[in-house]
């Protein structure tokens, strides 16, 4: 005989009501476990799932122990945009770092830089060499916490930085670079494992960050140590005369740097015929013949004219001046050097010098030659609202 509808739905309403219980049931047992029994295992936050040091008690303690076996390798510098930056020691007399401004690595301290990658080596004081540190090896890895230098308060210091996978990539301006996910890791950072090894030196890469480690790294320093002139750069960009036929046409100069030994003597459009004394048409013996020491004799060709030449090294004052309608013209201020302590900046018009109005460059060069030593010459910097006082001191 077929259950009546009655029946069903007695049913169907027990079957509802018992496994509603049992759900209330399982909930009272987690909200109010029995006394005595064992809580439950915490769960674990995403980093903590990365081990121990994660924890933040040990990473603490683990930057410590790497700031003691790194610090003495780091030395403090100014950077050539004004910035404090760290270099790394490389051996007992040099360092490396990275700068943004390497057409601006004139320094005293400056050994040698690649100006087209901004690769810097620099001197430091000499001191006992601590050992050296052990190089990672780079291999795909992560995600992992690396140690990262910073200028704190207190000079070099390290900060944890945790860091996404890490693989090496094909770079055209660097050869090879691990590429990194880290966030707010500037260039000329560098980057150490929290067991004191070397990572490597972030650098710019198209846009991005990444970090120049192992082979690469030492490659490119160690080829400066070695022969630092082959990082020089004279600061003069060289091109050809076109040419009807589409031969080779005389040696023309493009640009010259505002910094280069060659930025008073030499202008654009003029032609070099001759370097120190040998007709010259090759362009890359030319470009290595005006980085060398001491300068060459140039004949060069302007207009009509032909001139013969010699580099001039920056005046006593660390500028580089031109001639302006109102006066003088800064176009290039040297690091360090008394036209920097003195706030002047590229672009500012030296309006009036020690009372001569609208001085030209050499008047201020005779100035500033003339002075006695400790004398401070007031110079009046810009025009109208823009105008400022400025010491021009003669150390």
């Amino acid at each position: 005989m077929a259950p009546s509808p009655e029946s069903r739905e007695l049913r169907l309403l027990l079957v509802t009501v018992g496994a509603s219980l049992a759900v209330l049931v399982g909930l009272a047992q987690l909200r109010f476990p029995a006394p005595g029994a064992a809580p439950a295992a915490p769960q674990l936050l995403p980093l903590e799932r990365l081990g121990p040091q994660a924890v933040y008690e040990d990473l603490v303690q683990a930057v410590a122990r790497t700031e003691a076996r790194v610090l003495p390798h780091i030395v403090a510098r100014t950077r050539e945009d004004g910035r404090p930056g760290l270099a790394l020691r490389w051996n007992s007399t040099q360092a490396v770092a990275w700068t943004p401004r390497p057409e601006r690595a004139l320094g005293v301290d400056v050994v040698a830089v690649e100006r087209n990658r901004g690769l810097l080596l620099v001197r430091h004081a000499r001191a006992s060499s601590p050992a050296a540190l052990p190089e990672w090896t780079p291999e795909a890895a992560g995600p992992l916490y690396l140690a990262a230098t910073e200028v704190g308060a207190a000079g070099p210091a390290l900060r944890p930085v945790f860091v996404g996978r890490l693989k090496t990539v094909a770079s055209s301006t660097w050869g090879s670079l691990l590429s990194i996910t880290a966030a707010s890791l500037e260039p000329g950072t560098f980057l150490f494992t929290l067991d004191g090894r070397l990572v490597g030196l972030v650098v710019p890469d198209a846009g991005a960050a990444g970090v120049l480690a192992g082979a690469p790294l030492r490659a490119s320093v160690d080829a400066i140590v070695s022969d630092p002139s082959a990082a020089a750069w004279s600061g003069v960009r060289l091109g050809r005369v076109p040419t009807a036929e589409g031969g080779r046409g005389a040696l023309l100069v493009l640009a010259v740097e505002p910094w280069s030994a060659w930025a008073e003597p030499l202008r654009a459009g003029d032609q070099i015929e001759a370097v120190g004394g040998a007709t010259t048409t090759s362009l890359a013996e030319t470009e290595l013949a005006l980085q060398a020491q001491p300068s060459p004799r140039l004949r060069v060709r302007r207009g009509g004219t032909v001139l013969r030449l010699t580099a001039t090294a920056i005046a006593a004052h660390g500028l580089r001046l031109e001639a302006d309608l109102r006066g003088t013209r800064v176009v290039f201020v040297q690091p360090d050097s008394p036209g920097a302590r003195a706030g002047l900046r590229e672009g500012d018009v030296l309006t009036a010098l020690d009372g001569q109005a609208a001085p030209e460059p050499d008047q201020v060069l005779r100035r500033y030659r003339s002075a006695p030593r400790g004398a401070r010459l007031l110079a009046i910097a810009g025009h109208g609202r823009d105008a400022r006082a400025v010491v021009l001191e003669k150390p």
